[in-house]
C-alpha cells in the first residue's frame, strides 16, 4: 500500500540522505559534493523550518519509505516588497523517489 505523510524533524536526517542521493542518481560524482553534505542539509532545513515555514513529505510502499519532498517559501533573489494577500511564492525542492520505484511506476503493466 502506499502512503505519504508529513514529515517530522525525525525524519530530516533520511531527507537529507535523500537529497544528496538525488544529485549522485544525477551522475554527480562524490568528490564534487562538500563532504559535511549532511550538515549543510540539515542546518539549511533548520534555518527554513524557522523562518521560511518549511514542510516537507515522506513516501512509502507497504510501510518501507521509498522517497521525500521538501517545500518553503521562496526568500527571493530580490527584495520581495508585495503584500502576502498579493502574491507569496514557495517552492518544492528535493523530490526523490527510490530507483526501484520509479522504474516499476515506468513500466508498462
Amino acid at each position: 500500500m502506499f502512503s505519504i505523510r508529513t514529515a517530522t524533524p525525525n525524519d530530516d536526517r533520511l531527507i537529507a540522505q535523500h537529497f544528496f542521493q538525488l544529485w549522485r542518481d544525477n551522475k554527480v560524482s562524490e568528490a564534487n559534493i562538500t563532504s559535511d553534505w549532511a550538515e549543510v542539509t540539515q542546518e539549511f532545513i533548520d534555518r527554513a523550518r524557522q523562518t521560511l515555514d518549511y514542510a516537507a513529505f515522506v513516501a512509502s510502499v507497504d510501510g518501507e519509505v521509498v522517497g521525500s519532498a521538501s517545500c518553503q517559501l521562496f526568500s527571493g533573489l530580490y527584495p520581495l516588497l508585495l503584500a502576502d494577500a498579493e502574491r507569496k511564492y514557495g517552492y518544492i525542492w528535493g523530490v526523490y523517489v527510490e530507483k526501484i520505484i520509479a522504474v516499476r511506476a515506468l513500466q508498462p503493466r
